[in-house]
């Protein structure tokens, strides 16, 4: 059933509308030093998004922390430029402790614009009239009703052959030299046309995890069997995580069987808050040894699993020392989740001329999206690689080495098309936000949960690349269509 509609009053929008062009004026002027801009522009975004948080949890208190712009607003908004810019306020010396030029400049100020106008138009999406009406289309097709299960009983069978095959496609990507952070440059750019369906076959593990945990928090009597289940295949995902060699990979099982209590229970577990953290500091104390030694390994058998179990566990002290001697724990936090100045540099880069002509194709790549979602690589042999963290790194930052650097959804529509790109393109992200909002978590039943959390990560952590934003939506809404009709019975 759909939700009433109910949204801001326009007088708010008015008012951030005129403050983040006097912002703007201010900024052009040279009224006020760039520093000063930077935290008003960052109050100012704080404060609004605040405002729309509260307008939602007048109604949806009880499920507001599964509510898809809510989390955005914080994981791509709040954190990234927002919070961490906390850095920039901070003593010169602590700021270059990371690496980070201590000045503020225009441009990161400008960049905060386009990120007050991006969550303007997210919330005017979100609360506009044509994420409800796509979502009433869609749920009076009859489609839906008829293939997405309601039921939590589990097929048991279909979850063993998701976690099996999970497991070998882990071992051939490492025999392959594509897992992870072991992976092999070179090796990527050769198997692009197979990499994304290895990609897909891996997260099985992760379907059978959720699985597993919405059946045990549906059920008023929890039975020890589905508990000893739900506890082997979270062991599985962390460990998973750890060969990754990413830390987010760690902490994702925790998160998300967090949520699948909290959408039963409507809150998370008591063990989740001290899980999660235990996750990250043994993250950072395994890892960030682990990537030392890898990067300074030039012998490194990315497709040996035992090789990298040992290099993983047996890093050299000296190794651990080098890892601890850099930033604190806390600063080094928020110069990793912390975009301003890394995105701003892609606006500067704009304003000085017109894209180099071997740049990607920012706005086609939007447009075409449908069509490099479901056409593979092997038919359509020019569809392009999504490394355009490689091209900023090289073309942005001049770095000629193979790393690639996150510019930001908002650098990347500003490419596309500049401020009106930036606009409409998150105004495209609050309607579909709402829609599998309506559709799917408010839908009730196994097969409707699934698909609202097996997609809500692509819908609250906007990427760089945004139309990577629409291709996920479109390669994985039928894929887990299939899933949970396997995962439950009817």
């Amino acid at each position: 059933m759909l939700t009433a509609i109910k949204s801001t009053s326009a007088a708010v929008y008015i008012v951030l509308v005129m403050l983040t062009a006097a912002a703007y004026w201010v900024v052009v002027n040279d009224l006020l030093a760039q520093q000063v801009c930077l935290v008003e522009l960052s109050a100012l975004l704080l404060g609004y998004l605040w405002f729309e948080i509260k307008q939602v949890s007048t109604d949806q208190k009880d499920l507001l922390l599964l509510n898809p712009a809510v989390l955005a607003s914080v994981l791509t908004f709040i954190l990234g430029f927002g919070l961490s810019n906390i850095l920039y306020i901070l003593p010169k010396d602590v700021v270059a402790a990371v690496e980070l030029p201590p000045e503020v400049t225009e441009w990161m100020n400008f960049l905060m614009i386009l990120v007050l106008l991006g969550a303007l138009g997210m919330w005017l999406g979100y609360w506009s009239n044509v994420g409800i009406h796509l979502a009433g289309v869609l749920a009076q097709s009859g489609f839906l009703g008829k293939v997405l299960r309601r039921e939590y009983q589990m097929r048991y069978e279909f979850l063993w052959s998701c976690v099996v095959l999970s497991f070998l496609i882990r071992i051939w990507m490492i025999k392959l030299g594509v897992y992870g952070y072991s992976s092999d440059y070179d090796r990527l750019l050769e198997l692009a046309a197979y990499r994304e369906y290895l990609s897909i076959g891996e997260s099985l593990g992760k379907l059978a995890l959720m699985g597993a945990a919405l059946q045990y928090y549906s059920q008023e009597a929890r039975k020890p069997h589905t508990w000893s289940l739900l506890l082997l295949l979270l062991s599985y995902e962390v460990i998973s995580g750890f060969v990754s060699g990413f830390k987010s990979l760690v902490v994702m099982p925790f998160l998300v069987v967090g949520l699948c209590a909290y959408f039963h229970e409507r809150r998370f577990p008591r063990w989740l808050l001290p899980a999660v953290i235990a996750g990250i500091f043994t993250a950072f104390l395994i890892i960030e040894p682990f990537r030392v030694a890898r990067n300074e390994d030039a012998g490194f058998q990315g497709t040996n699993l035992t090789y990298i179990v040992d290099t993983m566990f047996g890093a050299k002290a000296d190794d651990v020392s080098r890892a601890d001697e850099g930033p604190a724990v806390w600063l080094s936090f928020l110069n990793r989740v912390n975009m301003t100045y890394v995105a701003s540099r892609g606006i500067e880069f704009a304003h000085r001329g017109p894209l180099p002509e071997d740049a990607p194709n920012f706005l086609s790549d939007i447009l075409l999206a449908p069509f490099h979602a479901v056409i593979p690589r092997l038919l359509w042999e020019s569809k392009p690689f999504q490394d355009i963290g490689l091209w900023y790194t090289r073309y942005v930052f001049g770095y000629d080495f193979l790393s690639s650097t996150a510019m930001s959804p908002f650098t990347y529509l500003y490419f596309a098309g500049g401020v009106v790109a930036v606009c409409m393109g998150f105004f495209a992200v609050g309607v579909v936000q709402r829609v599998w909002w309506e559709l799917f978590l408010l839908g009730g039943g196994s097969g409707f949960v699934v698909n609202y959390l097996g997609i809500l990560s692509g819908l609250v952590a906007i990427d760089s690349a945004f139309n990577t934003f629409f291709i996920g939506l479109m390669r994985l809404f039928p894929l887990l269509l299939l899933a949970q009709y396997g995962l439950f019975k009817r």
